[in-house]
């Protein structure tokens, strides 16, 4: 058995850090709103990828379409996406955040990088 060195240690004890603080003010963030990690991943999809399928959402998931057009109806009717008519083919409904859904995406990055700031000033 080999011994690990002490700077692998060093950065897991770090990324065990990182972890605990992001996920602390994601979870808060996510019960304050009443949203589910799923619809998280969803925004933050469509925020890095711009527009998506409910295809797409379902791969990027490991969940089925249908269990994904669930929660994207949900966001639909919270105003945080838009769905519309995609410009290559009709029949395909393209995804994308909407106004309200780019502000709550804003408000979770900072969350999540807040205790950054917050450890950084002390």
């Amino acid at each position: 058995m080999t011994k690990t060195p002490a700077l692998t240690m060093e950065l897991r004890r770090l990324m065990e850090e990182t972890m605990r603080r992001s996920m602390k003010g994601m979870l808060a963030f996510a019960r304050d709103r009443n949203i589910s990690f799923s619809q998280i991943a969803i925004l933050m999809h469509l925020h890095y990828q711009e527009k998506s399928t409910v295809s797409d959402i379902a791969e990027k998931l490991g969940t089925t379409s249908a269990a994904a057009s669930q929660l994207i109806k949900k966001l639909e009717q919270d105003h945080l996406i838009r769905r519309h008519e995609g410009t290559d083919d009709r029949r395909i409904r393209q995804i994308e955040l909407g106004r309200d859904g780019r502000k709550l995406v804003n408000a979770l990055i900072e969350t999540r990088f807040r205790w950054v700031d917050d450890f950084s000033l002390s």
